[in-house]
């Protein structure tokens, strides 16, 4: 029997949720420059993006660089980022932050039957929402007055620098997400 590691608040609807062998082998995933995703499939040699990493962790059967339970803002930094670092073992350290992204799409994306066999689906729902767009808005501000207030490049900051921002607006991004049962006012 699978046990199912389930990530959510109170407030809100079930979120995507890890499952737990394919968490365990994040160790074992290499994260590379680009896409690393052939068809959508794991790659043998386990060599993906960031995003990647998180979409096969969250047992997507098809793998890509845009997970639904993750904000846009979010993704397209994080995408940006992984691309840029030079260095393999700093772009490792990434891996650090995977659980901490996970859901930071406004409202959780609400689980229902439909979502559950088309994740795009509900996506185009959500994001048809002001409220998605303004917290998507929000995120994106916080990521340019930190990318403006240092002084070189984000990808060339401090690994530690850069993990402690990318908690703060995950942090930020799951506290200001829509409680589900206001969706439908």
């Amino acid at each position: 029997m699978n046990e199912t590691v389930i990530i959510t608040d109170a407030n809100f609807a079930p979120a995507r949720s890890f499952v737990p062998e394919r968490l365990r082998q994040l160790s074992k995933i290499s994260i590379r420059e680009g896409t690393g995703a052939e068809l959508g499939m794991m790659p043998p040699n386990k060599r993906v993006c960031i995003m990647e990493a998180i979409a096969y962790i969250l047992g997507y059967e098809r793998i890509n660089d845009a997970p639904p339970c993750t904000s846009d803002a979010i993704r397209h930094f994080m995408i940006g980022l992984n691309d840029e670092i030079e260095s393999n073992r700093k772009r490792a350290q990434l891996k650090q932050v995977v659980t901490d992204i996970v859901n930071t799409a406004p409202t959780h994306m609400r689980q229902t039957n439909r979502s559950a066999i088309n994740p795009i689906y509900e996506l185009k729902t959500i994001t048809k929402d002001p409220r998605y767009r303004e917290a998507e808005r929000t995120r994106g501000e916080m990521i340019e007055e930190f990318e403006h207030t240092n002084r070189k490049p984000t990808h060339e900051l401090p690994m530690t620098e850069l993990i402690e921002f990318i908690r703060k607006l995950a942090a930020v991004a799951k506290f200001d997400t829509v409680p589900v049962e206001d969706l439908d006012a």
